[in-house]
């Protein structure tokens, strides 16, 4: 019923899918050479496989998209197409540890990944919109992902399109 109201209201609405859960904390990705007192080496990849992303997703994904086939003027914000290629899903992106355990975001994290977000939001709800709504200014980079990303995203996903 959330969503029916903000439509109704005429709010533009952008959902945000949840962040890559990683299968280790990402303090495993910390280089602690320069403290003595710990001697551990670090993860050397920080990531984990995006099949068991794929895996993970198909307990909730499917319910999201339906819900959100009911709703087309529903803008969809997807963090893994930021943190995952096509094999993996990092903990770390240009040089920033993304996350403070295996499931939520550092601050720097926050900071890195709110950062994508304003570069795309105008692409997202409209460059004019944006601009008026949110002090933004600038181009999305050519990110424009419309309803027919939701079904792309899905195939990459593996996850039944609405």
């Amino acid at each position: 019923h959330t969503l029916q109201r903000l439509e109704a209201a005429g709010k533009r609405v952008v959902l945000m899918h949840m962040v890559p859960e990683l299968d280790f904390n990402a303090r495993e990705c910390i280089d602690w050479h320069p403290n003595r007192f710990v001697s551990r080496t670090p993860r050397p990849d920080c990531s984990v496989s995006r099949e068991l992303i794929r895996k993970r997703n198909l307990e909730f994904r499917p319910a999201i998209e339906q819900v959100l086939g009911a709703h087309p003027g529903v803008r969809v914000f997807d963090p893994h197409l930021l943190m995952c290629s096509d094999a993996v899903c990092r903990g770390k992106r240009d040089g920033v540890l993304l996350y403070r355990d295996d499931d939520h975001l550092s601050l720097d994290g926050a900071r890195w990944l709110g950062t994508k977000m304003k570069e795309q939001l105008p692409g997202l709800i409209g460059a004019a919109s944006a601009a008026a709504d949110f002090g933004l200014t600038g181009d999305a980079g050519g990110y424009n992902p419309g309803r027919s990303d939701v079904s792309a995203n899905a195939a990459r996903l593996e996850v039944p399109a609405r």
